[in-house]
């Protein structure tokens, strides 16, 4: 088995996602259904998932440690559906001690499952501080292995270069975004008062992804939402579409939010970006309660001139308006 991870090479090449080791390994029929499923938990896993080490002491080797996977929520209904998709892992709630508080963990430690997982992520993660973090975990797995004796077979941990992905084949063909949405990001709308407007009121909008470190991601991610939506507009009409961007500049899609930590957030505002997204995520669904926000969200893009209008004529068909944007950000007086 070789594990995708790295040196100081870098390749560029496109990214496809690979599962037929993990396929036949557990005898499943290859469908489309599960195909999406794995991708959205990859991205899922790639932000809210931890590939731990904990201390497995024994006689022979006290420092030992032994690898479990974990994914900690708030929701419970989303750790089942893995769990039950998968067949494998346990759910449990835990309660924050002194606090009227709980959230739940989905672990995966059998070693037997363990190996389910690595040939499920191996090759097929996007984010460079997530392979590493699999890499010696995965380092981890074999050393067990190798004391217990219990190998069926020997896992061979070549290392190979660590390649920068294009995110083409992602963005728009994979449900890899929805699972890293569903962990990382979010929808937003807002009302804040401005007589310019018909209304008095201005709408903002804007879906945002936030990330510590891997800002390449980031920006390759604003890069296909941009060029998708591009390739809608006639060709004459390109050439200015290639001059707003620039005056906007890279900065104003990806902020630092904060530089000591480098934590960075992808925010796209434009309401031809968003209906690209929207497109998207009607095709690979969120799958945690996000989908609830993005429903609210998309209807408020889909239906804005509609709302307008009906507000401009109706105090009811206003406050719905209002609070239909309350509902996921903030209306402003």
């Amino acid at each position: 088995m070789t594990i995708h991870t790295g040196s100081s090479e870098t390749t560029r090449e496109a990214f496809v996602f690979n599962f037929h080791r993990y396929f036949k390994i557990t005898s499943k029929k290859i469908t489309r259904q599960d195909k999406n499923f794995l991708e959205w938990f990859i991205g899922f896993s790639e932000g809210d998932g931890h590939f731990g080490l904990v201390k497995f002491p024994t006689a022979k080797n006290p420092n030992n440690q032994r690898p479990k996977f974990i994914i900690n929520q708030n929701e419970p209904q989303v750790l089942f559906k893995i769990k039950k998709k998968l067949g494998f892992g346990t759910v449990i709630c835990i309660e924050v001690k002194k606090k009227p508080q709980k959230y739940y963990r989905y672990t995966v430690s059998k070693l037997k499952d363990i190996q389910l997982l690595i040939e499920l992520f191996n090759g097929n993660l996007i984010l460079k501080k997530t392979r590493q973090r699999f890499y010696n975990w995965v380092t981890c797995f074999k050393t067990l292995l190798n004391q217990q004796k219990s190998v069926t077979h020997k896992f061979q941990l070549t290392e190979t270069p660590l390649k920068t992905l294009l995110l083409d084949s992602i963005m728009f063909d994979s449900a890899w975004l929805a699972g890293f949405t569903d962990a990382e990001g979010g929808f937003y709308a807002s009302l804040s008062m401005n007589m310019r407007y018909k209304l008095g009121l201005r709408l903002r909008v804007k879906y945002y992804l936030r990330q510590k470190h891997e800002l390449d991601v980031l920006k390759d991610i604003d890069k296909q939402v941009y060029t998708r939506a591009l390739n809608r507009i006639p060709a004459n009409q390109q050439e200015k579409e290639h001059k707003n961007r620039a005056k906007m500049g890279e900065n104003g899609r990806v902020k630092i939010v904060s530089k000591k930590e480098n934590i960075y957030s992808l925010e796209i505002h434009y309401f031809k970006h968003l209906e690209e997204l929207i497109r998207y995520f009607d095709t690979y669904p969120l799958l945690t309660q996000k989908k609830i926000m993005y429903i609210r969200w998309k209807r408020i893009i889909i239906g804005r001139n509609v709302f307008k209008q009906s507000a401009l004529i109706s105090e009811k068909s206003l406050t719905c308006y209002k609070n239909l944007v309350a509902s996921i950000g903030k209306v402003h007086y």
